[in-house]
């Protein structure tokens, strides 16, 4: 992906790592790759629908960078979203970080780096095997099993079935 750095206040880095990134709904976060990263935001790719002005949760997947998991998220706004028609996932999103002290950036320390982030593993979305493919899909659902009441939320359904997280 090729950014014009002209309208932008603060210098882009080219970095394709797979992240994690939540929604509304608490506690449930969903796979992303992000592209490129610079001090004021990110450019990522995600299945889920998510909106201008949303404010949000993303993080880095299995970081080498840190430990503890709680230092490598940062809280992000959606500025734009765009639909996309080839590729990996369906939307495009532009976020900014809504503190810069808590940037992803800093957590990668780009110093060294020049203009480029060394590249992880080029991310390949994997063929569902099922029969019925699965759309992801959130909502709250509250259900009863051997007479004990349950609340989770699903995460995709298809034709066959839907994956329930309690």
């Amino acid at each position: 992906m090729t950014l014009s750095s002209d309208r932008r206040k603060n210098k882009r880095y080219h970095f394709e790592t797979i992240i994690l990134h939540d929604t509304l709904l608490p506690d449930i976060f969903y796979d992303a790759k992000m592209y490129d990263i610079g001090e004021g935001g990110v450019y990522f790719e995600s299945d889920q629908s998510l909106y201008p002005g949303e404010e949000i949760y993303i993080g880095l997947k299995g970081s080498p960078y840190s430990e503890n998991t709680e230092k490598y998220f940062s809280h992000v706004r959606i500025k734009w979203r765009k639909d996309l028609t080839d590729g990996s996932f369906k939307f495009g999103y532009g976020a900014e970080f809504i503190k810069a002290s808590e940037s992803l950036l800093k957590i990668l320390d780009v110093t060294g780096f020049g203009n480029e982030l060394p590249k992880n593993k080029t991310f390949q979305k994997e063929k569902d095997p099922r029969e019925h493919q699965r759309k992801s899909y959130r909502k709250v659902v509250f259900f009863t099993s051997q007479n004990s009441k349950y609340k989770g939320y699903v995460k995709n359904i298809s034709r066959g079935g839907a994956f329930i997280i309690t």
